[in-house]
């Protein structure tokens, strides 16, 4: 009984420490599109990314945004694997590209 009580409280003590996080950079404040999801895995406790994320080919047209958050199943991932695997989730919203000018009508060249 003495263990199972001990196993409840370890449990208990994990769960409770393994909080979420996020960040938020707000680099415009231009229309942005649907967000575009993509999730990074780190290595020892996230000091080492495991790849390099080029914006400009994700948002051809620029960055409006972006989220990154570490979720609760995240966090038990690294917990699992002592912190050996951190996985990461991100969200660029990427700049609507601007419209294209339109052409002014011909008035015929008088002033």
């Amino acid at each position: 009984m003495r263990a199972a009580q001990t196993l409840v409280l370890l449990a208990t003590l994990v769960v409770s420490t393994a909080a979420c996080h996020g960040m938020r950079f707000q680099v415009s404040h231009s229309a942005a599109t649907a967000p575009v999801e993509d999730r990074k895995t780190f290595l020892f406790w996230s000091l080492y990314p495991t790849q390099v994320v080029q914006v400009n080919q994700i948002c051809p047209d620029g960055v409006s945004q972006i989220v990154e958050e570490t979720r609760f199943s995240d966090v038990m991932l690294a917990l699992v694997t002592l912190g050996i695997y951190t996985p990461r989730t991100s969200w660029y919203y990427c700049r609507i590209p601007p419209a294209p000018p339109t052409a002014s009508p011909d008035t015929g060249g008088t002033p």
